[in-house]
């Protein structure tokens, strides 16, 4: 008959089973908290950028994209009305990078843009990214290149924000990216402009 093997230190048996039941009861239990708590945590990672709320999280290879509407109050407020910051996961929890920027929703316009360059080798960045204040858009045509190439942003409502982005290639040189604000029917409202660094 072959003994069994084993898997656990020499002289130790295995340990009971409820006792490992447990264990993932408790992990669980702290991966669950930790979710719950996470919006604090960001805003406790970064009070220099005076987050007031947190509208969209997205989830990305080494971390988060964060769009967020900064705290206008106060000594110093921000100039954006909107902004976007990618969170680097690391083993601690979270660390914010340079990968960050604002739009401002304080022009005349239907629809406002920024692009943000990459700066942290970690970063999905660049992204295009913007608000749309026309409830009329409904979708974002962006083209660039000579050829011209045509992408299609992701469009997110959330709260009282309806914004857009979308991570690009890094550009060689200086891209110039015309981005369109189109109706369900198809139907252009506007057209603006927006520059790479």
């Amino acid at each position: 008959m072959q003994q069994k093997k084993n898997l656990f230190l020499p002289g130790r048996e295995a340990p009971p089973l409820k006792n490992v039941h447990f264990l993932i009861l408790v992990l669980l239990s702290i991966s669950l908290f930790g979710c719950e708590s996470e919006e604090q945590g960001f805003k406790e990672t970064i009070p220099a950028d005076r987050i007031d709320y947190i509208v969209h999280q997205e989830e990305v290879e080494h971390g988060r994209v964060l769009f967020y509407v900064p705290d206008l109050r106060g000594d110093q407020p921000a100039k954006a009305s909107f902004e976007a910051l990618f969170m680097k996961k690391n083993l601690f929890g979270w660390e914010p990078t340079f990968d960050r920027g604002g739009t401002s929703g304080t022009l005349e316009g239907n629809q406002y843009s920024q692009y943000l360059p990459k700066y942290s080798p970690k970063s999905p960045f660049p992204m295009l990214f913007g608000e749309i204040t026309n409830p009329a858009i409904e979708k974002i045509k962006i083209e660039y290149g000579n050829t011209p190439s045509v992408i299609d942003p992701k469009i997110v409502t959330k709260n009282d924000k309806t914004f857009w982005f979308v991570f690009v290639e890094e550009p060689e040189e200086k891209e110039t990216y015309i981005i369109k604000g189109y109706t369900n029917s198809d139907e252009l409202i506007e057209t603006i402009t927006q520059e790479s660094d």
